[in-house]
């Protein structure tokens, strides 16, 4: 595109011997000209990150957060400790100031990079790097940087404490996500756009793919929703059976299973959702997107899934209980009570739990109750047109990220988007791109193949973002009651709801029928 255009014309190489094995490029922040770096070799990089030529505020952090995509956690360490020992033992030619800034800006990293990946370590390697990171402290100190040496050492004192020493540390979730473990499914979410019929406009249409080949359209066959958490539901729990078939459970619809939100006000409702939907994202981490982008595993993305279980089964309650309802007019007054729960939702900027009740909404077997949706009024047909038209997948969510960028917090985004985004990106972009001839015929080692940063620079925005609406929570009161009638959705199956949905409205029944 013209943005990858512009960067290749800004690229520029790095000076010292690799020349080609670090490419950066020139961006404008905020007024200042930032390098940040393209591509490149791992040791070109971590020495880049050290020098005086480097003006990037955030490359530690991103390389904090994203090394376990391209390294293993202890060739991390080993650079910077195997740097540190060489400026300690050479005789630069430069001032010595740039050699003690650099050999500050090493211990002050490597104060960053022990906490982060200590625990993918095992006993040996940690056994191993245990002494020289603390002569890196001693080094400091004698220096003259107290400070930073105190940082190097609490650092490997928190990692030290944060890690078992009674077990031996299992490469399992937080082992390093290599390419050699990338799956060959197909992304979570598609961006395919689709027609949609109906009031709603059209927009895009999106099925998950399961790890058996199986399609996420379920055994009915018809279109799903917009993109949405429910087209994860192949990863997720089966349709059909979360939490049981529950057709028969004490009355829902005809009983108290939906006349409780008739008594309760649709702002509390929305409350109680932000609460419980803000707990579960905040426990959502970091490696969770980057592990997700590669492999989709309920083992290692715990806290994803339990949102995605969670949006599933919002949404076959809520077209329960409006199938459960066998007169028109009170379909009608429990579709009119949903959308205004989605107004209080917009209103407080919870858009998980919104985008939950509108892929309900849109789903084939609501769609088609053609009659209840006419009995809706005016303004609440208004209402859902316009949370519709936010929430639309027309130029990859273009409205619903405009307005989420201008947002004060707290703020619950849709976490489908996010999984989406980090996907297409991991699958638009290689892990790898080539340099020139020059440096291969320079004889440097995969001097052809380098790292891509700007792929994980890219991931790494997505979860920054993420941990940006985490930091802010609602402080609404919790009330206990509602809160567990939201937390224990009863519901019928997929299946179930379609055949209700026939029932309350047959094919080709008229409005005369209904009465």
């Amino acid at each position: 595109g013209e943005e990858d255009a512009a960067l290749r014309l800004n690229i520029v190489n790095a000076a010292g011997s690799g020349s080609e094995l670090l490419l950066l490029s020139v961006e404008n922040v905020d007024g200042r000209n930032v390098r940040r770096v393209r591509a490149g070799q791992l040791a070109q990089v971590m020495t880049h990150l050290v020098s005086d030529n480097n003006n990037d505020p955030d490359l530690l952090s991103c390389l904090i957060m994203m090394n376990r995509m391209f390294a293993q956690p202890e060739e991390i360490l080993r650079l910077l400790l195997d740097m540190h020992q060489a400026e300690q033992s050479s005789q630069p030619a430069e001032p010595r100031d740039s050699q003690v800034r650099r050999r500050i800006r090493i211990a002050a990293a490597l104060a960053r990079f022990v906490p982060a990946t200590w625990d993918r370590l095992g006993p040996a390697e940690r056994a191993a790097l245990t002494p020289p990171i603390v002569a890196v402290c001693r080094d400091m100190i004698r220096m003259g940087e107290p400070n930073v040496g105190k940082q190097v050492r609490e650092a490997i004192i928190e990692a030290i404490m944060r890690v078992p020493t009674t077990t031996a540390n299992a490469a399992g979730a937080n082992a390093t996500v290599s390419s050699t473990t990338a799956t060959t499914s197909a992304p979570p979410l598609s961006t395919t756009s689709a027609a949609r019929s109906g009031s709603g406009g059209s927009s895009g249409s999106a099925t998950a793919t399961a790890s058996d080949g199986a399609s996420s359209t379920g055994t009915l066959g018809r279109r799903q929703p917009r993109i949405s958490l429910s087209n994860l539901v192949a990863h997720g729990e089966n349709n059909s059976g979360v939490g049981g078939s529950n057709s028969g459970i004490g009355g829902i619809g005809s009983g108290n299973g939906s006349s409780w939100i008739m008594d309760v006000s649709s702002v509390d409702i929305a409350r109680q959702m932000c609460l419980i939907d803000m707990k579960l994202f905040s426990a959502v981490q970091p490696h969770e997107l980057l592990i997700w982008c590669r492999n989709q595993s309920r083992e290692q993305c715990p806290n994803i899934f339990q949102m995605i279980d969670r949006a599933n089964k919002m949404i076959l309650w809520c077209s329960t209980l409006i199938v459960s309802q066998p007169a028109l007019k009170e379909r009608a007054r429990v579709m009119h009570k949903i959308v205004e729960i989605m107004r209080s939702l917009k209103k407080l900027h919870n858009f998980n739990s919104l985008m939950a009740l509108l892929a309900a909404l849109n789903s084939a077997a609501i769609r088609r109750l053609k009659f209840t949706q006419e009995s809706l009024g005016a303004r609440i047909r208004s209402s859902f047109d316009k949370v519709d038209a936010l929430m639309s997948t027309d130029r990859s969510s273009a409205t619903y990220r405009a307005a989420l960028a201008n947002l004060p917090l707290p703020v619950m985004p849709y976490l489908g988007l996010m999984l989406q985004d980090v996907t297409l990106i991991h699958t638009g972009n290689p892990d790898t791109v080539k340099t020139s001839a020059a440096a291969a015929a320079a004889g440097a080692a995969d001097a052809t193949k380098l790292i891509n940063f700007a792929k994980w620079q890219r991931v790494f925005a997505v979860c920054t973002a993420m941990q940006h609406f985490q930091s802010v929570h609602y402080d609404f009161e919790h009330k206990g009651a509602i809160e567990e009638l939201l937390r224990d959705f009863e519901h019928m199956s997929e299946d179930e709801i379609y055949a209700a949905s026939l029932r309350v409205e047959p094919r080709g029944a008229s409005l005369e029928d209904l009465h």
